[in-house]
């Protein structure tokens, strides 16, 4: 039965988690009890403590937190989607997948390398040869390039089977300027590296050590030394509980985990591009509706900026009404008057009166032509006085 996403409040959320154990409402959401935790820490929703069911099913009272009050930002409600349809039994499927992988043997000797661990053979070998040509003994030493050790070279022999075997289920690894590797499964980018495990051991400080660390009081110092074993990780994002850490030991060998390794590729890729296809359709929403709001608002400023000519519009015809009004009255009083006022006689000052107030009068101009300069206004018309 595929889950649906479900809309629930924070109130709801509260109820519910102290109902019943995180893990059970997890499954109920289809997502992880990880992810359920994290969705609680976001709306900041109390969760029941380590051992408290415990408690409760002995009949032992437990202490309830309460709700604190949503401070502000924090959402009143939230949805949660399934995690993925593919997710359930995903460690099931990891297992049978491994199994149909088999044994992936890890070669004694490396005759022909891969490709990218071919090129980092090279880059040593020719670090080590500038560094032969180094005519200055100090520039020499400082330049100067080990061997590999047995636990690189091992490195590279888990690395070449790891590479082989991905590639025949259909990967494709790169690795980045950093020297960070990548397998490409599905179209989807799924980080990862294979690097000894250090430990940390403490000596005490040398004679001289003493003499300059006048600050160390301890008179130990503590360091990191290799073990001779490898850790292999994925580094992809996932709220899944699926293993993406493996750490070899004496007893069990890292050559025996590579099917899992494997397996874990194959069978989390789809899921990593399930969620990808997901984060960029809701960009893709999101992205599309901010666009259409930005036409809305273009609209709604374009529509306003029209009805503010509109007005300028028929403000200048009142102004033009009131000036032919005073014209009127002027003209009158005028009759009987010839004198140069400026140049200009009276009857002169009143036809210039005339046509200054014919020509703010827009529906003189006809109501098409009106309706033409109130359509032509843009948005942007009056966007410095808003």
């Amino acid at each position: 039965m595929t889950v649906q996403p479900t809309l629930v409040t924070r109130d709801e959320l509260y109820t519910l988690v102290w109902q019943s154990p995180g893990t059970h409402l997890a499954k109920r959401f289809g997502v992880s009890d990880v992810a359920l935790a994290k969705i609680c820490r976001r709306l900041e929703v109390p969760r029941p403590p380590p051992g408290w069911w415990a408690r409760m099913a002995v009949g032992r009272k437990a202490k309830i937190v309460p709700l604190p009050a949503a401070r502000p930002g924090i959402p009143g409600r939230i949805e949660i989607r399934p995690t993925s349809k593919m997710t359930n039994g995903l460690r099931e499927r990891i297992r049978g997948t491994a199994d149909r992988f088999g044994p992936i043997s890890v070669p004694d000797r490396l005759t022909r390398p891969h490709a990218v661990i071919a090129g980092w053979i090279r880059d040593r070998r020719e670090r080590q040869e500038r560094a032969k040509d180094e005519r200055e003994p100090g520039r020499r030493s400082l330049y100067s390039v080990p061997d590999w050790t047995g636990t690189e070279r091992r490195r590279h022999r888990v690395l070449h089977a790891i590479f082989r075997a991905l590639e025949r289920s259909g990967a494709e690894i790169r690795q980045d300027d950093r020297g960070r590797l990548t397998a490409i499964l599905d179209g989807e980018p799924i980080a990862f590296e294979l690097r000894e495990k250090l430990r940390q051991v403490t000596r005490p400080l040398t004679a001289d050590e003493k003499r300059w660390e006048t600050w160390n009081r301890s008179g130990v110092r503590r360091e990191l030394e290799p073990t001779g074993l490898l850790q292999f990780t994925i580094s992809a994002w996932t709220d899944e509980s699926v293993r993406k850490i493996w750490l070899e030991s004496h007893s069990r060998p890292i050559g025996g985990m590579l099917p899992e390794i494997v397996a874990t590729f194959v069978v989390l890729a789809p899921v990593l591009a399930e969620r990808t296809r997901q984060r960029e359709e809701a960009a893709r929403r999101w992205e599309e509706e901010r666009r259409r709001a930005d036409e809305e608002r273009q609209l709604q400023r374009e529509d306003d900026n029209r009805w503010r000519r509109f007005l300028e519009i028929a403000g200048d015809w009142k102004q033009s009404a009131l000036a032919r009004e005073f014209i009127a009255t002027l003209q009158t009083a005028s009759a009987s008057m010839n004198d140069q006022i400026e140049g200009r006689s009276i009857a002169e000052w009143l036809e210039w009166a005339e046509s200054r107030a014919a020509a703010m009068d827009a529906t003189q101009q006809g109501l098409e032509q009106l309706f033409s300069n109130v359509g032509a206004v843009r948005a942007w018309t009056y966007r410095g006085l808003d």
